[in-house]
């Protein structure tokens, strides 16, 4: 039963990877239909991943999605990491803060 049982476990785990995977690609054709340029992203963390934005595009995602919020009022030391978070469902996130750059 035991061998059973991590055969079931190891079919639901690559299942929803499965299924997050193609989450992943929708979110990054409809973030690209806005023209916006995906730098880099990561989709391997516990709780899901992130797209991270083109750092120059910055101000335009603002614009599209945050009704235009001046992000040179959010940099740090001149940095601005623009991220879209993508949380797998029953996942968490714990609050993180970082001194050198700030985040939207």
């Amino acid at each position: 039963m035991k061998n059973g049982l991590k055969v079931c476990r190891k079919e639901i785990f690559n299942k929803i990877t499965q299924q997050t995977n193609s989450m992943f690609q929708e979110i990054k054709k409809e973030i690209e239909s806005f023209r916006f340029t995906v730098a880099s992203h990561d989709l391997e963390r516990p709780w899901g991943g992130f797209l991270m934005i083109d750092e120059s595009q910055a101000q335009d995602f603002s614009n599209k999605f945050f009704g235009g919020l001046d992000v040179n009022t959010l940099r740090i030391g001149g940095k601005l990491s623009t991220k879209i978070l993508i949380v797998k469902p029953n996942a968490r996130l714990s609050w993180q803060y970082h001194n050198r750059r700030a985040g939207i």
